[in-house]
């Protein structure tokens, strides 16, 4: 599904909570009844969390999109607890409605009829993936923690709701079809940031030619060219299908430096910022 027809699926989506939190050595947790979808990533450390019944092994950069209604327990690793994000999502939460900033987490919690699931499709289970393979949904998860912490703003959440499951579909979608070996050689390239072609080629397990090409078939780009061109293309969705500002756009994507962001930007796409959004009002 593309932003649009997500955002035509879920005119009154909200984010509701997100935060970070540090587990203790070997500390257990559980949930019995989780009534949001939501996405989880551990951001260091690691260790075990299970859904439904399902269980996944997580790691830094590692990351699960849970269901409406979820089961979980997690068990955070002895020696190296994971420190993991958290974002709930509530796919229906009328505009009309008081919005409380709060989850049920537990069968018999306080109830709140007026939220409810949407269907999506490929999101009826939980689905596990890789951030060093998704850069932007992991720039855009951070993001969001960091603008919930600053200022819970209604307009704001509901702006981001949308986008945060298109991110995810995305990325969820783009990495069925990738190569181990190159799956491998940008999970280092995004841990390593600036890495050497030869490093690139050891990590794959083949030539620099083969790697060059693999990036070419897969991503349109070199491995150099490749990050860069994952933050501006996120950018481009957050200023056509949101009305956050070009300054919040930039440091969502991970770019801090607003004139830096709009001469790359200008560059990649052929516009700058403002006229990309303005250009985009009459499509």
């Amino acid at each position: 599904m593309t932003l649009a027809e997500i955002q035509r699926a879920l005119p009154d989506a909200i984010i509701i909570l997100a935060d970070h939190f540090r587990f203790a050595a070997a500390e257990q947790r559980s949930s019995s009844c989780v009534s949001s979808r939501r996405l989880f990533w551990c951001r260091s450390g690691k260790g075990s969390v299970t859904v439904n019944n399902e269980r996944f092994a997580l790691s830094a950069g590692k990351f699960l999109c849970m269901p409406w209604d979820h089961a979980v327990v997690y068990e955070a690793d002895r020696r190296s607890p994971f420190v993991v994000g958290s974002i709930h999502i509530i796919p229906n939460y009328p505009r009309r409605t008081q919005v409380i900033y709060n989850v049920s987490h537990e069968k018999g919690e306080r109830d709140y009829p007026q939220r409810s699931d949407v269907a999506l499709p490929g999101l009826t289970s939980t689905m596990s993936g890789d951030l060093a393979l998704a850069p932007s949904l992991g720039m855009l998860s951070e993001y969001i923690v960091s603008a919930f912490r600053r200022d819970r703003g209604e307009m704001l959440m509901r702006a981001l709701a949308p986008v945060i499951i298109h991110e995810v579909m995305a990325s969820l979608s783009a990495q069925k079809s990738v190569p181990p070996s190159l799956a491998a050689a940008v999970s280092y390239l995004e841990k390593k940031g600036r890495v050497t072609l030869s490093e690139l080629s050891r990590i794959a397990h083949c030539s620099s030619s083969t790697v060059i090409r693999m990036f070419r078939e897969h991503y349109g780009t070199t491995p150099g060219h490749f990050i860069i061109e994952r933050k501006i293309a996120r950018a481009k969705d957050l200023l056509t299908g949101t009305g956050m500002p070009i300054e919040s756009v930039a440091e969502a994507v991970g770019i801090t430096d607003p004139f830096y962001f709009s001469r790359i930007f200008k560059k990649i796409v052929g516009v700058s910022p403002r006229q990309c959004r303005t250009e985009s009002r009459f499509l």
